[in-house]
């Protein structure tokens, strides 16, 4: 119960003085800057490859899932039967078939 306290407490405090809790943030990391960029080094260096194979591993799925939503948004212009995304057929249809789409 008194940990609950103690957090709610800073958690209060962060709040109530945001600008001062943000300076001291501040002035913390410029003193410690190199230290934690030396331990920001340190451990990607040690899980170099295992980072890397995550970054891939998530590269690839994002590509699918960005591959995949631009699939489902092409439709079929209904004159020449290209595939176009949706927002662009009225573009289309308006230059190359001159229709007048409102």
């Amino acid at each position: 119960m008194d940990v609950e306290k103690a957090v709610d407490k800073h958690a209060r405090y962060r709040q109530a003085h945001r600008d001062k809790t943000r300076a001291a943030t501040a002035a913390w990391y410029a003193l410690h800057r190199d230290d934690v960029l030396k331990k920001r080094r340190d451990r990607y260096h040690a899980n170099r490859e295992t980072l890397k194979e995550q970054r891939r591993d998530y590269y690839v799925a994002n590509r699918e899932a960005i591959l995949e939503k631009a699939r489902s948004q092409k439709t079929e212009c209904p004159h020449c039967h290209l595939m176009y995304t949706s927002w662009y057929l009225k573009k289309h249809l308006e230059t190359r078939h001159k229709f007048v789409c409102e």
